[in-house]
């Protein structure tokens, strides 16, 4: 066990890991991790500033290949190499578990928070866990719901694109009450 009084820095200027965590754990302690952060005692917020327990921060000069195609991700959670093993009851595995704060006081409260950029989802996205769902196969969008799916529009109105851009129903499939 380390304990620094302020800052840990690790360099390396060759490629590779510059920080390998590697945990070989056969039990654990709920609500702990193999890494946790925990920011302890108290502290004031200051008009403009903000407030980060985990940072990922890229500095560097980024060239796409000549061809083909590069990912880079800031972060990567890769649950691939779990093996579950069946037992009596069910488990839930989720690759990333997002909790907001619930503290009456908090002004505005998000579990996720995109700032910019488009957000990609490569399966459905669900709702709690009455089967309400949207997915989308590449040609059509379903949005799923054990009732009814309401619209609550500021505007007032369900629109097409353009005009007579869009049919309400196609042939065989048409609304019952219009």
């Amino acid at each position: 066990s380390y304990t620094f009084d302020d800052e840990v820095q690790i360099t390396q200027a060759a490629a590779g890991e510059s920080l390998d965590v590697d945990v070989t754990a056969t039990s654990y302690t709920t609500l702990l991790g193999a890494v946790d952060v925990v920011r302890s005692g108290a502290i004031t917020g200051v008009d403009t500033q903000t407030m980060l327990d985990a940072r990922i921060a890229p500095s560097l000069t980024f060239t796409e290949p000549g061809a083909g195609t590069v990912n880079y991700f800031g972060a990567s959670i890769d649950m691939s190499g779990l093996a579950v093993t069946a037992g009596a009851g069910t488990s839930v595995v989720s690759a990333l578990y997002l909790v907001a704060d619930d503290d009456v006081d908090t002004g505005t409260n998000h579990a996720l928070f995109v700032d910019a950029g488009s957000s990609r989802f490569d399966g459905e996205v669900q709702f709690d866990d009455s089967g309400e769902k949207i997915d989308g196969d590449g040609t059509n969008l379903t949005v799923s719901s054990g009732g009814d799916v309401l619209f609550a529009a500021t505007g007032g109105n369900v629109a097409p694109s353009a005009d007579d851009g869009s049919a309400l129903g196609i042939s065989g499939q048409e609304w019952s009450d219009l």
